[in-house]
């Protein structure tokens, strides 16, 4: 009787672990990633609008709104780890600069405000030691020119809208965040407005 009892008590836990399992994965496969928006992207197979004078009307025009808009879904759904990984990496990167001007303003609109709200939400969880790790080795890619460079790519977008992604990454930093993530932010955000002032006393103008 009592083997009973103990081999029954196995196969429940057995059982509560499976269903464990099978939750973790489930979850791990629903997990928005950097690869996920890449797939998205190839998937959509977004022809080249960027040197055309005009821009996308009708079916066309839908379809590739239609696209951009789960696209931009997919990104503002990233976490902080997948988020920092798809910079990096720079995915999606060719899919934007194939956007007509106006597809591009659209997808800004649709990710610049939800991302960085979402990258201050993770960044604000991480631990003291997880958030100094990070801003550390962001300054260090400062130092390198790593981050100059990514701006340097960014400048393509044209002054306006670089201004509107740095004022609202500001306003976010300000209005969204903790005092205590501020203060850990503060050097990061000061390289960056620094190099933004950089920028404009080269002359930047388009």
């Amino acid at each position: 009787m009592k083997l009973r009892v103990v081999l029954r008590g196995v196969v429940v836990c057995a059982v509560a672990w499976a269903v464990v399992f099978a939750v973790q994965s489930i979850a791990r496969s629903y997990r928005t990633t950097a690869e996920s928006v890449q797939t998205a992207v190839d998937r959509a197979a977004f022809e080249d609008w960027s040197g055309r004078g005009d821009e996308p009307s009708g079916p066309v025009a839908g379809r590739r709104e239609r696209e951009i808009r789960r696209i931009a879904k997919l990104v503002n759904q990233l976490d902080f780890k997948e988020r920092e990984r798809a910079r990096r990496e720079r995915v999606a990167e060719d899919f934007f600069w194939r956007l007509s001007p106006r597809e591009r303003v659209l997808f800004v609109d649709l990710t610049v405000s939800e991302s960085m709200s979402r990258w201050m939400e993770a960044f604000d969880s991480l631990s003291k030691e997880q958030q100094r790790a990070f801003v550390e080795k962001s300054l260090e890619d400062f130092e390198s020119g790593m981050a100059e460079e990514d701006f340097g790519r960014m400048q393509r977008l044209g002054k306006e809208m670089l201004d509107k992604m740095v004022r609202e990454g500001f306003r976010t930093y300000l209005e969204e965040t903790s005092a205590e993530t501020k203060i850990e932010l503060a050097p990061l955000m000061d390289a960056i407005n620094e190099m933004m002032q950089g920028l404009r006393r080269q002359g930047w103008e388009h």
